[in-house]
């Protein structure tokens, strides 16, 4: 499988975070947010509550 750069972002109107993340081919939104260490940033975050919002940008 490939490795792939993602992107994860949290955005709050006085904090924004851009974590640049590897993951492998077929992870989920929820490994690139767990690889990307914004849990440990943001204690207040719970995945079970918040809603989702992504984009997927492919490059050839």
């Amino acid at each position: 499988m490939s490795e792939l750069n993602v992107e994860v972002t949290y955005a709050l109107p006085e904090k924004q975070y851009l974590l640049p993340v590897k993951v492998m081919e077929g992870a989920t939104v929820e490994d690139a947010i767990m690889a990307s260490g914004i849990l440990a940033l943001r204690a207040d975050i719970d995945l079970k509550k918040i809603r989702w919002v992504f984009i997927v940008a492919l490059q050839n």
